[in-house]
């Protein structure tokens, strides 16, 4: 490929994130004037399909993705540390899912409930195996986009395999990763270099643009991105010439960072 050529590559699919689907977030699509992808968390697959059917009145929703969440109480993200039966329950409905699913698989450990880290223990093991073998070995119909934030440093990285959170580079799912706020462009750089060797299914996700379930932690000022840090770390994934990109969240979208977007993609 060319300078030229690889200057002027455009990502394939734009797919936003939104963890709170509710009317006021869903209503940032009528901002939308290009096709897009969207993942919306919902607490399991018949409030998705609810919501799914709001969206169709959105004709540039292309694909409606499930976010499967747990409650608060049951750990909310999944690891090892996450409660069981939650576990269970979102991966036997996903087994029984009869039509081709997108499914986020928000890998991440409790720390809204840090008392799980205790309780949980006696299960870590069982916990840990149960998630790792369906991430193995996904239901047919079920397409696994699994949400890591691998950006730490190698120890942090050896932890999270040992909870539950990333997995061996043999598992052929889709491997996303959450880059939370501004990264200096060379440090940018190499967290895609790295994604892409030990993944070839590898997306940047990009945030955030509005709060999270988090919206109470100091460390929201830093997580959060402007139209213009966004268009920086656009243009780096561009020289990467990756097919898709994610943006994380819809809620917080204006028309600065659509017109931004609408700059990087095909069509």
């Amino acid at each position: 490929m060319t300078s030229n050529e690889k200057n002027n590559n455009k990502f394939q699919t734009v797919i936003l994130l939104e963890e709170f689907p509710t009317e006021e977030n869903l209503s940032k699509i009528k901002l939308i004037d290009f096709p897009i992808n969207i993942f919306v968390a919902a607490i399991n697959i018949n409030e998705f399909k609810k919501i799914v059917d709001k969206l169709k009145k959105y004709p540039v929703v292309k694909e409606v993705g499930y976010w499967p969440i747990l409650t608060i109480e049951e750990g909310y993200w999944f690891s090892a540390f996450t409660k069981r039966e939650g576990i269970k329950r979102i991966i036997k409905e996903l087994e029984n899912t009869s039509t081709p699913l997108s499914v986020l698989w928000d890998a991440e450990l409790p720390h809204l409930r840090k008392r799980l880290f205790l309780t949980e223990i006696p299960k870590f093991f069982s916990n840990r195996k149960l998630i790792r073998d369906f991430i193995a070995n996904p239901p047919k119909n079920v397409t696994l986009y699994v949400a890591e934030n691998q950006n730490r440093g190698s120890i942090y990285r050896f932890f999270l395999k040992i909870f539950g959170i990333t997995f061996t580079k043999d598992f052929e799912y889709n491997r996303v990763e959450m880059i939370y706020g501004h990264q200096f462009p060379n440090r940018l750089r190499k967290l895609f270099n790295d994604g892409i060797i030990k993944n070839k299914n590898y997306s940047p996700a990009f945030g955030t643009t509005a709060e999270g379930i988090n919206e109470n932690h100091n460390e929201l000022s830093w997580m959060r991105i402007s139209p213009e840090i966004l268009e920086v770390q656009l243009n780096i994934a561009k020289e990467f010439t990756m097919k898709d990109v994610i943006i994380y969240r819809l809620g917080g979208l204006n028309q600065k960072f659509i017109d931004i977007i609408r700059n990087f993609i095909n069509g």
